[in-house]
């Protein structure tokens, strides 16, 4: 009968990463100034997925982190205007015409959508820059829990 691998120090490593990945997300996500309402901020979560073949950490957040991370290239469909209303209020965005009158807020959405849609939002990677820097300097730690958890198992089949 085949032994089971117990990943005890894997899923506490994996534990370990999971919070650091989401700590350090927020950290970029500040760093490149994309914090406005903070809702992406706190949607930002992950889970431990266990596999067939191991462990996988998933990580977790508003569906818009995509295009943050991403950007938006130049002609794209214009955005909806609706998905701008938090953003400028939490950005205390007021624009004026040219005479200097302020105008509706309906307007300054209009226009920041078609600017999205002539000029593009560029990528700021925080997905894969957070995995790299996050990885670097957690391989040590899923090493070590690897062969902790393969060590743990030896001892198991010599004691049988």
């Amino acid at each position: 009968m085949a032994q089971q691998l117990e990943s005890n120090n894997l899923e506490e490593a994996f534990d370990i990463i999971g919070q650091d990945l989401v700590k350090t997300l927020i950290k970029n996500l500040l760093n490149a100034n994309k914090k406005a309402t903070g809702q992406l901020i706190r949607s930002i979560d992950y889970k431990i997925i266990e596999k067939v073949n191991g462990l996988m950490i998933e990580l977790r957040a508003a569906n818009y982190l995509t295009n943050v991370d991403e950007g938006r290239k130049r002609g794209a469909k214009q955005p909806p205007t609706r998905a701008l209303d938090k953003w400028i209020s939490a950005r205390g965005i007021t624009m004026k015409d040219k005479k200097g009158k302020p105008i509706s807020k309906e307007s300054a959405k209009f226009l920041i959508a078609r600017s999205i849609k002539r000029n593009g939002i560029r990528p700021t990677n925080v997905i894969k820059n957070t995995i790299d820097e996050v990885y670097n300097n957690k391989q040590k730690l899923i090493e070590t829990a690897a062969i902790e958890d393969i060590s743990d198992l030896i001892d198991k089949i010599i004691i049988k």
